[in-house]
């Protein structure tokens, strides 16, 4: 059976968080904190180019630095609207 079109977006295998933080009541935190209390099986990629690791994981200065990625469209806490990224 074929997979419906949003299935990468409801099922991702990975997710660049842009920005990612440690700043207390930041979106970026709850996103974050959230992605690791519920267990979520793919990789996550914090996005921020202040930290070298947040919550544990490797924090990357752009998503353009993010190993093995290609190009796509991106919406979050830490971007403008209809930002160019590169989806993996």
């Amino acid at each position: 059976m074929r997979k419906h079109i949003l299935h990468r977006l409801f099922e991702p295998e990975s997710v660049a968080l842009v920005g990612a933080s440690e700043k207390q009541g930041s979106v970026g935190l709850q996103v974050l904190q959230n992605l690791l209390s519920a267990d979520f099986q793919g990789e996550i990629y914090p996005v921020n180019r202040n930290y070298e690791s947040l919550q544990g994981l490797e924090c990357y200065p752009s998503v353009g630095d993010i190993p093995g990625s290609h190009g796509g469209n991106l919406a979050g806490p830490g971007v403008r609207p209809g930002h160019q990224f590169r989806l993996w």
